[in-house]
């Protein structure tokens, strides 16, 4: 299994999770949930902000050949190492100055 590209990350950068759950209500008006996973799954949303071009290339090379893959990616957060997919949206790309540029990117665990 691949392993994601160390880069510089922001530290904006979040972890959402994900439960699988949906409430609703019953006819009488009664809360109730349902969960359909049994366990609490983690997306990140990470922003590499400034990357040279070095980094960029190879971030790029890593999404060309893993974007329908699984990968291993360590959290700066927990230390953790979680077997992720690349969620959507796609990356997203914007210019910096001095020929740098920022990568937003959606990883969902598996």
């Amino acid at each position: 299994m691949a392993a994601y590209p160390t880069l510089p990350t922001e530290y904006d950068a979040s972890i959402a999770l994900d439960a699988g759950r949906e409430n609703d209500r019953a006819t009488n008006g009664a809360a109730r949930g349902r969960t359909f996973f049994t366990s609490a799954k983690s997306n990140f949303r990470l922003k590499h902000k400034a990357l040279k071009s070095t980094d960029l290339a190879a971030f790029k090379a890593h999404y060309a050949a893993n974007t329908a893959l699984s990968f291993a990616y360590t959290s700066p957060v927990d230390g953790v190492t979680y077997t992720c997919i690349y969620g959507t949206p796609d990356p997203i790309y914007t210019p910096e100055q001095v020929s740098r540029v920022t990568v937003d990117v959606v990883l969902m665990e598996v």
